[in-house]
């Protein structure tokens, strides 16, 4: 089964390791940090922490919208480089 993490940890693979095999979450041509878990077992128990899910493709009416977040974000960053630090 195609799992998708549901967080995210910097951009970085995230690790997961159930019943001493390891996956490792990459990062898809979509920006979503997927595995391909190959026991129904480790699946249900990664669908049990609320952390994980089975993925579901995007929409190309979802990926316009994170486009546009994204690019609002940059421009946001560009215009007020302070944006990003707290406090400031």
């Amino acid at each position: 089964m195609l799992m998708q993490a549901l967080f995210t940890r910097g951009g970085q693979p995230i690790p997961m390791r159930v019943d001493k095999f390891d996956y490792l979450f990459t990062e898809n041509h979509t920006g979503d940090f997927v595995c391909n878990v190959i026991s129904d077992d480790h699946a249900q128990h990664m669908l049990s922490t609320g952390n994980f899910a089975e993925y579901i493709p995007p929409t190309r009416e979802e990926l316009q919208e994170r486009e546009q977040v994204r690019l609002k974000e940059k421009s946001n960053i560009q215009t007020n480089p302070k944006a990003k630090i707290k406090g400031k």
